[in-house]
C-alpha cells in the first residue's frame, strides 16, 4: 500500500472518530424534555403550559397564570365576555381589559402543534368556560343545593348507624343466649372463672365488626359530604387518594411480583413432597422394612427430624430473593434485628439441641427404657431435640434438658436387662453364730420365692465384709423386668426376714458390749442347718469348669 494511501485512510479513521464524538457530544448537551405544568383553578385543570418563556420555567408560568385567572373568578363584577385575544410580533395576547392573563408565544404553539392564534383562542375559550364553571360552583344557589345533599347525606348516615348498632344489640343478645342455653362441649369443660373469661372474649369479639363498618361508614360519609362543597372537594379528594394510592401500589406491586409468588409456589409444593417422602423413607427403616447397615431403627425419626429441618431451611434460602420486599432496605434491616435476636436467645437452645442429637446417636437410652439421671429414676416417655420426659414410679412426668443428661452420669436399667438381665442386689448383717452356709441357703431361698426373680441367670450370694458385729452377704439375683424394680425388691426383703425368722436366725446383732460365756462360733454339725442342705457350698453362681 502507498504513502498515498495510508494517509487517506488514517483521515478518513479520524473523520469517523470525529463525528462520533461529536454526535456523543450533543447526545449529552440536548436538553431534556420538559415536564408540563398544568393551570389550574379552584384545583381543576384549565390547561397545560410546556415551554420556557425567558428563562421562566412552564411551573413557574403557570403559578403566575392561576391566580390571575382566580382573581378574575372571584370579581362578582368581571364579565368572562370581556376576554380578548390580541395580536403582537412576538406573542399573542389574552387580556381581560387591562389585565394580561397569559402570552402565547412561538414556542408554545409549536409545542401544541398548531398557530399562534389558533392556540390563544382555544386557550381563552377555556379560560371563560373555567371561570362560569367556578361561578356556578360557589354560587348560592349551588351552595343550598350541596348543603341539601349534605343534608340528605347526613340522614342516611344515622340511619345506617342505628342499623349497625342494632344489629350488634341483636347479634350479642344471641350469643348470650346461646352460651347459657345449650353451651358447648367446648365451653362446658372450662371452670367458671375461665368460663365467664371466654364468655366475654366472643362478646368482645362482637365488637369488632361493629367498629370496622362504623369507620368505614364515617370514612366515606366525610368524603361525601366535603365533595358537595367547592371550597372543600380537595379534602375529599384527599381521603380519597389516602385509599387509592395504597390499593394501587399494592396492585401495581402484587402485579410485578406474581412470577416470583408463582416461583414460591412451586418451590413450597416440591419441598412439601421432598418431605413427605423422607417421612416415608425414614418410617420404613424405624419399621424395619428398610434396612441400612449400622444405621439403627431408633435413629430415623431423629434423623428425618434433622434433615427436614436442612431442607427447609435450603428452601428458604432459595425463595429469599423472590420473596417480595426481600430487596428492600427495611426487610434487610429486620432480618438482621431477627437474626441478631436468635444468635443472642438461642445459646441453650442450641446447646440442648446438639446435647439431643448426641444423645441420640449415642443410643444412651430409647423409649420405654427404666433410666436414672442424677437423682431422677423413671421410664423414658418421650424425647426431643430439647427435653428428654422421665415417667416416675409415683406418675410424676419430669423433664430434663438434654444439655443436663449429657453432663451427667445416666444409669439405663433396661439396655441389659432384655438380653442378660438385671442384676438385683441387697446386703443383710447376719451375727458370726450363724452359720454362713445357712445364711446363703436362706438368702436363695428368698430369691426363689419371690416373683419377677430369675432362676436362669441363678441368684448367688458374696460375703461382703467381716465387720465388727456382723458378717455383711450380698443376694444377687437377675430380673428382665427393670419397670418392676420398686415391686421385686419389696417382695425379696419381705421373703428375706419371713425365711430368718422361720429359721430363727437373728438379722443383726446387738452392740458388743462384754465377752460371751460360751464363744459365738458355728459347729461343724450346724454348718448344713435346713435349708442349707438343699444346696451346695458354692454362692450359687454357674461354674464355668463344671459347665464345660
Amino acid at each position: 500500500m502507498s504513502n498515498t494511501a495510508k494517509t487517506k485512510t488514517r483521515l478518513l479513521g479520524v473523520a469517523i472518530l470525529v463525528i462520533a464524538a461529536a454526535a456523543v457530544f450533543a447526545q449529552s448537551n440536548s436538553p431534556t424534555p420538559e415536564q408540563p405544568a398544568p393551570v389550574q383553578l379552584d384545583d381543576r385543570t384549565i390547561f397545560y403550559v410546556r415551554t420556557t418563556a425567558k428563562s421562566i420555567t412552564p411551573e413557574a408560568r403557570a403559578k403566575n397564570i392561576g391566580p390571575r385567572i382566580q382573581r378574575l373568578a372571584a370579581d362578582p363584577y368581571f364579565r368572562p365576555d370581556s376576554i380578548r385575544v390580541s395580536d403582537t410580533d412576538i406573542s399573542t395576547d389574552i387580556t381581560a381589559g387591562d389585565v394580561i392573563i397569559t402570552l402565547i408565544l412561538d414556542a408554545d404553539a409549536q409545542a401544541e402543534g398548531r398557530s399562534r392564534q389558533e392556540l390563544a383562542t382555544e386557550r381563552a375559550e377555556q379560560i371563560k368556560a373555567a371561570i362560569q364553571q367556578y361561578r356556578r360552583e360557589h354560587s348560592t344557589r349551588n351552595f343550598l343545593k350541596a348543603s341539601g345533599f349534605a343534608l340528605l347525606t347526613t340522614i342516611v348516615f344515622l340511619a345506617l348507624l342505628i342499623l349497625i348498632q342494632k344489629f350488634y344489640r341483636v347479634s350479642r343478645s344471641r350469643c348470650i343466649a346461646w352460651i347459657e342455653k345449650a353451651p358447648r362441649p367446648l365451653l362446658t369443660k372450662y371452670e367458671t372463672p375461665h368460663f365467664q373469661q371466654l364468655e366475654a372474649a366472643i362478646l368482645g369479639f362482637l365488637k369488632l365488626p361493629r367498629l370496622l363498618a362504623i369507620t368505614l361508614l364515617l370514612y366515606f360519609y366525610i368524603g361525601l359530604v366535603f365533595s358537595f362543597f367547592p371550597s372543600t372537594r380537595d379534602v375529599a379528594g384527599l381521603l380519597l387518594s389516602y385509599t387509592t394510592d395504597p390499593l394501587n401500589l399494592m396492585w401495581h406491586s402484587l402485579r410485578e411480583e406474581i412470577p416470583n409468588l408463582f416461583f414460591i409456589a412451586i418451590l413450597v409444593v416440591v419441598t412439601r413432597y421432598v418431605v413427605k417422602l423422607m417421612h416415608v423413607f425414614f418410617r420404613g427403616i424405624e419399621g424395619g422394612t428398610i434396612e441400612i447397615a449400622r444405621f439403627y431403627p431408633e435413629w430415623a425419626m431423629p434423623t428425618f427430624k434433622l434433615v427436614k429441618i436442612l431442607v427447609i431451611l435450603f428452601a428458604l434460602t432459595v425463595a429469599y430473593p423472590y420473596i417480595p420486599g426481600s430487596r428492600s432496605s427495611a426487610f434487610k434491616g429486620v432480618s438482621i434485628f431477627l437474626g441478631l435476636l436468635v444468635s443472642l436467645g438461642s445459646s441453650s437452645f442450641v446447646s440442648n439441641v446438639i446435647a439431643g442429637l448426641t444423645m441420640t446417636y449415642m443410643r444412651a437410652f430409647k423409649i420405654g427404657d427404666r433410666v436414672k439421671i442424677e437423682d431422677f429414676t423413671g421410664d423414658v416417655v418421650e424425647t426431643s431435640l430439647q427435653v428428654t420426659h422421665l415417667k416416675t414410679p409415683k406418675n410424676e412426668i419430669i423433664s430434663v434438658p438434654n444439655s443436663k443428661v449429657i453432663n451427667t452420669h445416666v444409669i439405663n436399667y433396661s439396655a441389659m436387662a432384655r438380653e442378660k438381665g438385671l442384676i438385683l442386689h441387697t446386703t443383710v448383717g447376719v451375727g458370726y453364730t450363724a452359720p454362713w452356709r445357712q445364711v446363703r441357703a436362706m438368702l436363695l431361698l428368698a430369691a426363689e420365692r419371690t416373683p419377677g426373680i430369675l432362676q436362669e441367670p441363678a441368684p448367688f450370694v458374696f460375703q461382703k465384709t467381716l465387720a465388727e458385729f456382723c458378717v455383711t452377704y450380698e443376694l444377687n439375683a437377675y430380673t428382665n423386668k427393670p419397670q418392676l424394680m420398686g415391686r421385686i425388691y419389696s417382695d425379696l426383703h419381705k421373703n428375706i426376714i419371713d425365711n430368718f425368722n422361720e429359721y430363727k436366725v437373728q438379722i443383726m446383732t446387738p452392740n458388743y458390749e462384754g465377752d460371751r460365756e460360751v464363744p459365738a462360733i458355728v459347729l461343724k454339725d450346724n454348718w448344713y442347718a435346713a435349708p442349707a442342705d438343699r444346696f451346695s457350698d458354692d454362692d450359687g453362681r454357674p461354674d464355668p469348669e463344671k459347665d464345660s
